[in-house]
């Protein structure tokens, strides 16, 4: 008999082409604590980064208020599964990345290992290291430049 139920939070603003809520409709998640099992039903929100504002209280980890604009209402969230871009030339939501970050939130691809992905050369500098590491063969990387503007003409 099922009483338990885990809040997911999907971050994905094409509902179209990716409509979370209908494919984890019949979900159920067993979760072992301590030896014994439970059953979760899966109650499943989607909302692209700009439909979510949020605060994370440092008193309260693993908890954030999201308001999902488009449905009027506040969410608590048991865990994120984030499948939009945080950053690009146009918007920036970095911020809501943080937040998620900062409360403790379990996310099913960390908020670490995304705001690892915001800055580019930050990124490469990282492949960078792990082929000097293993070398050339074992680790290829395809040659990047790296102007810090775009003034910088060689």
């Amino acid at each position: 008999r099922m009483e338990h139920t885990k809040r997911l939070l999907v971050i994905d603003r094409d509902r179209k082409r990716n409509n979370w809520v209908e494919r984890l409709r019949d979900v159920k998640l067993m979760v072992m604590c301590s030896g014994s099992k439970a059953l979760y039903n899966l109650q499943v929100e989607q909302a692209g980064w700009h439909e979510i504002s949020c605060v994370a209280d440092s008193g309260s980890a693993g908890v954030v208020n999201v308001y999902l604009h488009t449905l009027q209402k506040e969410w608590k969230t048991d865990f994120v599964l984030i499948r939009d871009l945080v950053k690009t030339l146009y918007f920036d939501h970095s911020n809501l990345l943080y937040a998620f970050h900062y409360s403790g939130v379990p996310s099913l691809n960390s908020t670490f290992s995304i705001y690892q992905t915001l800055e580019r050369p930050m990124m490469f500098a990282g492949l960078i290291s792990v082929q000097k590491e293993l070398g050339h063969s074992l680790f290829p990387l395809i040659k990047q430049t790296y102007h810090p503007s775009s003034n910088h003409n060689p």
